[in-house]
Parts: C-alpha cells; sequence; structure tokens
C-alpha cells in the first residue's frame, strides 16, 4: 500500500510521517461570518474529542492530547 512519508505544508514547512503515525489533514469549509465560523478553535477541538472518543472504544489502547493538534495513543499490550 503506498504512503506519504513526507511533504511539504503551508508555507513550505516541511514535515515527516514516521512508521506508525496516523497523521491527517481535514479539510472544512466553513463561512466564517456564521457561528461557527467565529470560533474556529472551538471546530478543532471537537475534531480532536471524536478521535480521542473512538479510540478509547478500541480495548487495548490508550489516547490522551498535549494540545488539539496532537493526539498521543498507546498500545497497552
Amino acid at each position: 500500500m503506498p504512503c506519504v512519508c513526507s511533504a511539504a505544508g503551508r508555507g513550505g514547512n516541511a514535515w515527516l510521517s514516521p512508521l506508525g503515525c496516523a497523521m491527517f489533514t481535514v479539510r472544512v469549509q466553513v463561512e466564517l461570518s456564521s457561528r461557527l465560523g467565529q470560533r474556529i478553535p472551538f471546530l478543532q477541538h471537537l475534531a480532536a474529542l471524536a478521535v480521542v472518543e473512538a479510540v478509547r472504544t478500541l480495548p487495548g489502547y490508550q489516547v490522551h492530547t498535549s494540545c488539539p493538534s496532537y493526539l498521543h495513543v498507546e498500545m497497552l499490550f
């Protein structure tokens, strides 16, 4: 299965995806004049919470966040 191991982000910043990391981008288009558009950081927190809650349903995994953009998952077995 093909994978992307490195790329360039915004502003030409480089990023690497070491083996075992699940890195992804979610693009959402929101009207900035909407209630949600006025609270973009809230949307980021909701997305992180959804991933944390989903991983917590899997037996043998522990998950925590260091900030809304970074989730750390530990295999307990």
